[in-house]
């Protein structure tokens, strides 16, 4: 699962010890990679979970050329229960208005009272933490992707974790904002397609995964095959290797794409080219830790 829910990563790890993981591990939300590999999809072949997760991955700029100016509305919650411990909820939040040329405003809140604010405007990022003031300054390598990836690759992140089981049906035609849409519904097989086994020891945890259920919808774009919509609800368990307790997460997400607000540049930041990334590095720091 996305990334996006980074923060609640760092919560999991101290919630769920013995699943703790690498860098790359969020119990299925994993911390995006910014780019995709291809950005040109077969519409054709959406009904196969290989091409629709390529479809959700989608970075940034191919969103941008294929979309034009769009925003993003996406609400994630991760609800993980461990046998004689307390239910945990942690629920996100997120919104990316793109003008299609570059500039960008990306909000991200969490239930554990964390979040940020960027804005991108006139070559220029501007970054807050939830309650703080904007700093602004040049934006740095592929930073930007890597920011926006945070909202972005929610949804393809899901669907790499639970792809042996995802069964993919072409279910009609549809409009979303504006804009035609394949419909394209979401449910678990029976009998889950082999994975690779994992050999790295923070994703020993996947091996012994088994799904519960998948039930969802993706709208992607009838002509580019661009994501328009998702709504996906999964639940799944594994045991933890520490004690061989069962973990039980279930995932909600709910994602749609509209006509985005004018994005302006914030009147009161404080420009310092000198500033350090605080959020994407504090991001960085916390992976190690689970």
């Amino acid at each position: 699962m996305r990334s996006n829910l980074w923060l609640a990563a760092a919560v999991l790890a101290t919630l769920a010890g013995g699943c703790s993981r690498s860098g790359e591990e969020n119990l299925g939300l994993e911390v995006p990679s910014g780019e995709a590999k291809g950005e040109s999809i077969d519409v054709a072949e959406l009904a196969t979970p290989a091409e629709l997760e390529r479809a959700l991955a989608l970075p940034g700029r191919a969103l941008d050329r294929l979309l034009g100016a769009h925003r993003l509305d996406a609400t994630a919650q991760l609800k993980i229960e461990v046998a004689g411990r307390p239910t945990e909820t942690l629920e996100d939040t997120f919104r990316l208005d793109s003008d299609g040329r570059g500039a960008l405003h990306l909000t991200h809140d969490t239930s554990h009272d964390e979040g940020m604010e960027a804005v991108v405007a006139g070559g220029t990022l501007y970054v807050r933490p939830r309650y703080g003031r904007f700093v602004g300054r040049r934006p740095e390598g592929d930073e930007l992707a890597r920011l926006r990836a945070t909202v972005e690759a929610v949804a393809a992140d899901d669907l790499a974790l639970l792809r042996p089981w995802l069964e993919v049906h072409e279910a009609g035609r549809t409009e979303v904002a504006g804009r035609a849409g394949v419909r394209l519904k979401l449910s678990a097989s029976p009998s889950p397609k082999a994975a690779p086994r994992e050999t790295a020891p923070g994703r020993l945890w996947r091996n012994h995964v088994q799904v519960r259920y998948i039930d969802g919808e993706v709208v992607a774009d009838a002509t580019s095959g661009a994501p328009l919509a998702v709504k996906l609800e999964s639940a799944y368990r594994f045991e933890r290797a520490s004690d061989h307790q069962t973990v039980t997460v279930t995932l909600k997400l709910d994602q749609t794409t509209a006509r985005p607000d004018p994005i302006v540049a914030p009147t009161d930041a404080v420009i310092d080219p000198h500033r350090p990334r605080p959020t994407l590095d504090r991001r960085k720091l916390l992976e190690g830790f689970k």
